[in-house]
């Protein structure tokens, strides 16, 4: 499962930018005590409780892991506007949040944060099942249906982020940044001209949201669809599935395909 959502974090240069700017505010606020003071001053000031920046564990994905980043946003851009403009601070961490404020301050960071805060909402405990000692693979197939199930959901619904995006974060100052128009080749007499142009929203939703899901949706499926009568098998085994075999197998012939897709896969050659 690991592997299912990495490959939705690395299909597209706006989230690869996404989860490096990450970890450099987590780095920057973290390691870093006079920006971990100021950013605790600003909460402060805002009557909000004081919370830190998580690191997004890529091992146990969860969504709350971006909970802090996205009530807290406003803070931490008011940190590196301080931090950017206060010329007593010196070195890397100064440029870190010049570089920072420019990278996070638009409406395509925010809205891959909340792409990516509802795909850890629906595969994310999948994830962590998996992990247990005690998995009970019966149980896992069906949270991998689940997990498709509210991800085909999300697929139709790119325009819920997007309105979500303008009603929570309308400050002038974050914006859509206008992507940069491809250049094509001339042919024969034409005009040197580029392609048509399309909005910041639609650019994204193209090439950042629907690649997401469209990557998760089909690793789901490579990995767990083709494997589900032998993970069936598997879930024989399980100690707390014996008390439902009934209610898992309705018919004697039900349990004996199962056990027989067990042992065709498992058999050893004499």
């Amino acid at each position: 499962m690991f592997l299912v959502l990495s490959d939705s974090a690395s299909v597209d240069v706006q989230v690869i930018s996404f989860f490096n700017d990450l970890e450099a505010l987590y780095v920057l606020f973290s390691k870093t005590q006079r920006i971990h003071d100021l950013f605790e001053a600003v909460q402060l000031e805002e009557n909000l409780k004081v919370l830190s920046l998580k690191r997004l564990n890529t091992v146990r994905w969860h969504s709350r892991d971006l909970k802090v980043l996205l009530s807290r946003y406003d803070c931490i851009l008011s940190v590196l506007e301080t931090v950017a403009l206060d010329s007593l601070i010196d070195g890397n961490p100064r440029k870190t949040s010049i570089g920072l404020l420019k990278q996070i301050q638009t409406k395509q960071f925010l809205a891959t944060a909340y792409l990516f805060r509802e795909i850890f909402a629906s595969a994310g405990p999948l994830s962590r099942y998996l992990q247990r000692v005690d998995v009970d693979f019966g149980k896992a197939l069906g949270m991998v249906e689940s997990a498709i199930d509210e991800l085909n959901e999300l697929c139709k619904e790119p325009e819920l982020i997007i309105r979500y995006v303008e009603q929570k974060h309308n400050s002038p100052s974050v914006i859509w940044q206008q992507p940069r128009i491809r250049r094509r080749r001339r042919i024969d007499d034409e005009n040197a001209e580029g392609e048509p142009a399309e909005t910041p929203e639609d650019h994204w939703k193209r090439n950042t949201f629907y690649v997401s899901v469209d990557t998760i949706l089909n690793s789901l499926k490579n990995r767990f669809e083709k494997n589900q009568p032998l993970l069936q098998a598997f879930s024989l085994f399980a100690p707390s599935r014996f008390p439902q075999l009934v209610k898992n197998f309705k018919t004697a012939h039900d349990l004996q395909a199962c056990l027989n897709t067990f042992c065709e896969t498992y058999s050893i050659d004499a």
